[in-house]
Formats: structure tokens, sequence, C-alpha cells
């Protein structure tokens, strides 16, 4: 069978089937990589919002930190009152559970 053969009907299909193949294959990368980006950006969300509450509690911590290195330098005479409010802060039980969450969320999600 000679390619003059063939009918004019199948050499225009022989012709399309090629341009057809690529363009469904370069869809389907397309959508895959447009899902890996899609579900990378999910994690990267919650990465930041569990940046934010990091970053919340390390700006506690300074606080707590400066307060106390104030009341120690002091040899106790001032600061104790300032002192007594910023520690309670810290231990906040909805924070820590809060953070608690954000950690086993986390860990779930990346198997660690």
């Amino acid at each position: 069978m000679a390619f003059s053969d063939i009918s004019f009907k199948n050499k225009i299909l022989l012709l399309l089937i090629g341009p057809l193949l690529g363009f469904i294959w370069l869809s389907g990368s397309t959508i895959k990589q447009h899902y890996f980006m899609n579900t990378e950006m999910a994690k990267l969300s919650q990465l930041t919002q569990l940046s934010i509450v990091y970053s919340e509690l390390v700006h506690q911590l300074h606080i707590e930190r400066g307060t106390t290195a104030a009341f120690i330098g002091s040899n106790g005479e001032s600061f104790s009152q300032r002192l007594k409010k910023t520690i309670p802060s810290l231990e906040l039980p909805n924070e820590q559970a809060h953070l608690a969450a954000s950690l086993q969320s986390l860990a779930h999600q990346f198997k660690v």
C-alpha cells in the first residue's frame, strides 16, 4: 500500500494526528504543572500563617527578655510590676493551643 493509495480524507486525518497529540501532551503537562504549583502555594500559605504566629511569639519573648534584663539590672528595684504583666502574656493557653495545632498540622503535612 503506497501513500497515493490512501484516500484524501485519511491523509488529512494522518496530518492532523501529530499536532493534535502534541497539543494534548502539552495541555496535560501544563495542567500537571499548575496542579503542583497550586499544591505548593497551599503549603506556602500554611507556612506563612505559622510564621505570623512565630513572629508574635518571638516578639513577646523579646519583650519579656528586655523587661527581665532591666529588672535584674536594677537589682529588683524597678520593673517588677511590668515584669509581672509581661510573663502572663506568654502563658495564654489559647496561643499555646494554636501553636501546638499549627506544629501538628505541619508535622502531619510534611510527615516529620
